[in-house]
This record gives structure tokens, C-alpha cells and sequence, in this order.
């Protein structure tokens, strides 16, 4: 997004500080939606994804754990919204985004620093004459910005530094996912293009789609919290295992119990959490984005998307406050804030639906679901996939 604000007062110059130390083939897959998309096409970078990286998801199906479908339907992402849905390993959407910023110039990607501690400097007024936002880093090093842009995930330490230490730690949902990639595309089981969402009676769901040359497969089921066992399965005893829970888990789900015992890539066992909506992500220079601002569970798939969407309202923010950060942060938060809540607050309410035990609940709730597609042609989807961040910062009231 930096070539985006070459017309400001002041140059730019752009600093990334990633923790890793590069781009390995690790990691699990992401689905972005048009309104993800959306922002990605401003950097041109929306048919190479689609085409190259990823693989464009077109078809949703639902279907009960013996196979047997409740309904699918063509999103007609492009036609309707004027962008697709894709599925990508993660790796290979960094890559490109790495590319990307290496190519426009202005952009400096600093590799293996880990972020210790951070002072969130002042943008002036009340809190005196305008000062710098100072971050210190493992190891000895630190860097000066004008303005820090905190994306740092879930255990944040930019949000730390912003909210304070005092601030509850994000809320464990109660659920569990295995994510697995394997090592083909399993286009037997999983046609290409299509989304397959297994719902049921109880609180589990397992769903399937293509991304690229890979396919990628998640369990989600109850379990208590088990800090201990969330990462990456590095041995193939732990694999086994948790491949073991999942088929003991989704005993009968047909899809299930094929896909999930063919071999895989990656496999990691994660935790699922999210936060309270609050009314303030920014401190002195420093403002909030992604998990860190407002971490949302996946049952929308939306978490990625969001962090786009709140990349493109910043720089839009940007642009319309002339490069001026107490009025461009502001505006961003008025615009963000709002959207994330609703974004959290449907996607909790998705899992809630998602998760019923009850038969005559889950017959009605396909029926339902069954219902609403055949009369509609989809879900209603508009509201979240064609927000554009363009308009949303043209449009808003300063």
C-alpha cells in the first residue's frame, strides 16, 4: 500500500518488522473473500492469486455427515461483487505480498526481530509536543516511526503497549481445530472450485477446499483448552494421533473418514479465540490492525479478510486527512471498529447455528438453510463481501 501514499506532504518510507525469519513452506490455508480481494486487485495482484497461488472457490456445498447434501449454490463472487473467492496456502500469499512491496520500492522487510517492548510516542495536543514511537527488540535494536502499525496476532505486544497489561487476555472459545494440508490436491474427494462444509448434529464441523496445488482440510469439535498441544505436529506420532481424535471425533462422516487419511504436509492443532469489542485501537503513534485490533474466529472466514479490509480503510484514511495522523487515525477507528464488531458478533452467531444438538433444531436449521438458497441463489453474503474501503473512507463524514 505504500505506493498508495506517494502524494502525501512528506515522503514515506515503509518498515516491516517480521518475526520469522523468512517465508518457508510452513503454515496452513486461508480462504479471501471479494471483500479480501478487493484490496489485493489495488495492488494488481488479484489474478495472479487467483490463477497461480490460489485456487478460485465458486461452489458452496453443505452437507450432512453421511454426505447427503442440505444444499450448494454458485456464490458468483465475480459477477455480483466483481471479485472471487480464493483459497491459499499462507506461505504463498506472503510471498506474493512480500514481492509486491520489494518491487514498489519505499519498503524495507526486516526479518527475525521480535518485538520486546514499545513506546507509543505522541501525536501532540494534551500529551505535549509531538514525539516519535520508539520499539526495542530481543536481542538489543530499536527503531523510531512515526506511526506503528501494530499487526502482530492475537498475543499482541503492540496491543499491550496500546490497551495496557491490565487488559483481559483474548477469550478461549471452547473449540478446538486440526488443520491439515496434503500432499495432493485430492481432487477425487474435493472437486476443484468447490467448498464442502460438513455440519451436523453437536458442536463439531469439518470442511474442505482446494488451495492451489494442495488441498486443505479443518476439524473443528469442543475441547477443553490445551495450551500444551497447540502448534504445529512436528512428529509423525503426533500427526497419527491427532489424526486418531479426528476420525474418533466424526466416526460415520463419510467425507471425513476418507480425506482425513490421506497423507499430509502440515498439521497443526490450534486453540480458537477472540476479544470483546473495545472503543479505542490506537495510543500515541500506534494503532491497532488484524488480530491484534480484533482477533474473529473462523467460521465466516473472515479474519484475513478483515486485516485487508482494515489495511485498505488505513491507507484510504490516509490519503483523505492529507498525511495528518490525529485525524486519519481517527477516522480509521470510527470506520473499523464498528465493522470488526459486527463481523465478530454474526460470526459468533454462525457458530451457534453451526453447532446445534438438538435433531428437530438441526432438521429445521437445514431446511431453513435449504430454504433461503433455493428462493435466494446463495446466502446473504453482501454485506461482508462487498464492503469496499475505497468507498467506505469517500464516503464517511469528517
Amino acid at each position: 500500500m505504500r505506493r498508495e501514499l506517494t502524494d502525501l506532504p512528506r515522503p514515506v518510507d515503509v518498515h516491516v518488522f517480521e518475526q520469522t525469519s523468512g517465508t518457508a513452506m510452513n503454515g496452513g490455508g486461508l480462504t479471501l473473500a471479494p471483500n479480501g480481494m478487493r484490496v489485493l486487485s489495488r495492488l494488481g495482484l488479484e489474478e495472479q492469486l487467483a490463477g497461480q497461488a490460489g485456487e478460485e472457490l465458486a461452489e458452496f456445498a453443505f452437507c450432512r455427515p453421511d454426505g447427503s447434501p442440505i444444499v450448494s449454490f454458485n456464490t458468483r463472487a465475480r459477477e455480483r461483487y466483481g471479485h472471487p473467492a480464493v483459497g491459499f496456502r499462507r506461505f504463498r500469499l506472503r510471498q506474493a505480498l512480500l514481492a509486491a512491496a520489494q518491487a514498489g520500492g519505499g519498503v524495507t522487510v526486516h526479518t527475525g526481530q521480535r518485538l520486546a517492548s514499545l513506546d507509543c510516542g505522541s501525536l501532540g495536543g494534551a500529551d505535549g509536543p509531538p514525539r516519535p514511537a520508539v520499539l526495542s527488540f530481543e536481542g538489543g535494536g530499536s527503531f523510531s516511526a512515526d506511526l506503528v502499525v501494530g499487526c502482530d496476532g492475537l498475543r499482541s505486544v503492540v496491543r499491550t503497549a496500546v490497551r495496557g497489561a491490565d487488559e483481559p487476555p483474548p477469550r478461549y472459545t471452547g473449540f478446538e481445530e486440526v488443520v491439515a494440508i496434503t500432499r495432493d490436491r485430492c481432487a477425487d474427494l474435493v472437486p476443484p472450485g468447490r467448498v464442502n462444509i460438513l455440519v451436523g448434529p453437536g458442536e463439531r464441523q469439518f470442511g474442505c477446499y482446494g488451495v492451489g496445488p494442495d488441498c486443505m482440510w479443518f476439524a473443528s469439535q469442543r475441547r477443553p483448552a490445551s495450551p500444551d498441544s497447540w502448534g504445529t505436529l512436528q512428529t509423525e506420532e503426533e500427526r497419527e494421533a491427532a489424526r486418531r481424535e479426528v476420525l474418533t471425533e466424526f466416526k460415520g462422516w463419510s467425507l471425513v473418514e476418507r480425506l482425513v487419511q490421506r497423507e499430509v504436509s502440515v498439521m497443526i492443532r490450534v486453540g480458537i479465540f477472540d476479544r470483546e469489542p473495545v472503543e479505542a485501537w490506537s495510543r500515541g503513534c500506534v494503532v491497532l490492525a488484524g488480530d491484534a485490533a480484533s482477533p474473529i474466529p473462523p467460521n465466516l472466514g473472515q479474519g484475513g479478510n478483515k486485516a485487508l479490509e482494515d489495511a485498505g480503510v488505513l491507507v484510504g484514511a490516509l490519503k483523505r486527512c492529507n498525511g495528518d495522523l490525529p485525524q486519519a487515525l481517527a477516522l480509521y477507528q470510527r470506520l473499523r471498529i464498528p465493522r470488526a464488531a459486527d463481523i465478530l458478533n454474526n460470526t459468533r452467531a454462525g457458530g451457534t447455528i453451526s453447532n446445534l444438538e438438538n435433531p428437530v433444531a438441526v432438521w429445521a436449521r437445514d431446511m431453513v438453510l435449504k430454504l433461503f438458497v433455493t428462493l435466494n441463489g446463495g446466502l446473504p453474503l453482501g454485506w461482508l463481501w462487498s464492503y469496499d474501503t475505497e468507498r467506505a473512507v469517500r464516503e464517511a463524514r469528517m
